[in-house]
């Protein structure tokens, strides 16, 4: 069942979770039932010309990187113009930049660049991460003064190196306590000369990356836009806003669009398969204690942040859950700031 360069598209076991077989389960339910309101809600007020989902038979295509990032000036502008003038300040708070992740076809550059697959760039005696007696896959690495370049006011440090790693193999869903450790965020802030390749270790196709910013919203059915409590009308009128930020930018928003992307991104928000991720990561990474109300779960949950989306890419040999579907690494917000990245919690959909 490996996945990577020579090896074919892998076929996985589903995935079978039984209701109620714990508790963090139960309290997923309580606070998600809630919110089931709002995403019927949300079905009742597209517009009949709007184009149905589709069915994606087709592999993903590659996404494009974005023209320019717009503004908050340009977000204050939009808000207006579809009618969300009373929603400015909220808008402009849950606004993120978000840093496009496209493949290049250059050749590579100097150790410890920005890339996805190929072999990681380490520090000698580097303890390579395991979990359950396996070691990880290396998925990629971002040099932090690319990002830096792009988005000098970002939360990450302006520089030194990420790399990430997974269980690619058995692919856990990061639904349950027990996933704990199937990813691992290694940030290495040291000397780059000190950096070697790392032999052997190529699981994926080498792609170097070009990094784009793009200032990015979360959807309205997503766990950030469900705590503004929007109507009818607002909600429509927040996926026209979202579609309008994204054309700003020359890019597309995937669930208009007719085909679905291989879109990798750093920070921001994610193209979700399934919403409420940030519950996902708080109940399966702390687990729940019976005093626990939804207030509480929710505000636990509003902490979390994305860090990496990785979607399903032939190019790269990236193929999650059914080789359509997205792997999402998130930290939490404090962690982020801190640069603390041992507890960063990966979801699979």
């Amino acid at each position: 069942m490996c996945v990577g360069r020579g090896r074919g598209r892998p076929s996985y076991p589903e995935r079978r979770v039984e209701a109620g077989s714990d508790r963090a389960g139960f309290f997923r339910e309580v606070l998600r039932a809630a919110a089931d309101v709002v995403q019927e809600l949300r079905a009742t007020v597209r517009s009949a010309d709007e184009p149905a989902t589709p069915e994606y038979e087709q592999r993903p295509v590659p996404a494009k990187p974005a023209r320019s990032a717009a503004s908050l000036d340009d977000l204050d502008r939009l808000c207006r113009e579809v009618g969300l003038q009373t929603h400015v300040t909220d808008v402009l708070e849950l606004a993120r930049p978000s840093l496009r992740l496209t493949l290049s076809a250059r050749p590579r550059g100097e150790l410890g660049g920005s890339r996805l697959g190929g072999a990681p760039d380490l520090t000698p005696g580097f303890e390579w991460p395991t979990w359950q007696g396996e070691d990880l896959i290396f998925l990629g690495q971002i040099r932090l003064e690319d990002v830096a370049a792009v988005d000098p006011h970002g939360p990450l440090p302006s520089h030194g190196l990420l790399l990430f790693f997974y269980d690619t193999v058995r692919q856990p869903s990061g639904s349950e306590p027990a996933d704990r450790g199937s990813c691992r965020v290694v940030l290495y802030a040291g000397d780059p000369s000190r950096l070697e390749p790392a032999p052997e270790r190529d699981w994926f196709i080498e792609w170097p990356l070009e990094l784009s910013l793009e200032l990015t919203l979360p959807s309205s059915s997503s766990f950030a836009v469900e705590q503004l409590d929007l109507d009818s009308s607002e909600y429509a009128a927040w996926e026209e806003l979202r579609k309008r930020l994204a054309h700003l930018q020359g890019v597309e928003l995937e669930e208009f669009a007719p085909e679905r992307y291989a879109l990798h991104r750093l920070l921001g928000y994610p193209e979700e398969v399934l919403g409420r991720m940030e519950l996902d990561c708080q109940l399966a990474s702390q687990g729940t204690d019976p005093s626990d109300t939804a207030e509480k779960l929710a505000e636990g949950a509003s902490e979390w942040r994305l860090l990496l989306q990785l979607s399903t890419d032939d190019d790269v040999g990236f193929y999650w859950g059914d080789g359509l579907g997205r792997l999402y690494i998130w930290l939490r917000e404090r962690d982020l700031l801190e640069q603390e990245t041992a507890e960063a919690w990966a979801i699979l959909q």
